[in-house]
């Protein structure tokens, strides 16, 4: 096998498995999104130098979502593995 074909491969699974994570879960990611607006409304009160500070809160929710939803995606498919046997 080329490294070609492998990396086509790998970039539509890839593909696949971001659509399997995020299926009814988009207005979930909304809505958290819509809790920050708080919080950079605090920190663009701090004549935006507060950003600075805010914007890790943000990014580490959606890397813990990320990796939530990633787990759940591996559990749906080895429980649908093993029902096929």
């Amino acid at each position: 096998m080329s490294y070609g074909f492998i990396y086509i491969q790998s970039w539509f699974l890839k593909d696949t498995v971001s659509k399997q994570m995020m299926t009814g879960q988009k207005a979930d990611l909304f809505v958290l999104d819509l809790s920050f607006i708080g919080w950079y409304c605090l920190g663009a009160l701090c004549c935006r130098i507060g950003i600075i500070f805010v914007l890790p809160y943000p990014q580490a929710t959606r890397a813990q979502v990320y990796l939530i939803l990633k787990e759940s995606v591996k559990k749906d498919e080895c429980v649908t593995d093993s029902q096929s046997d």
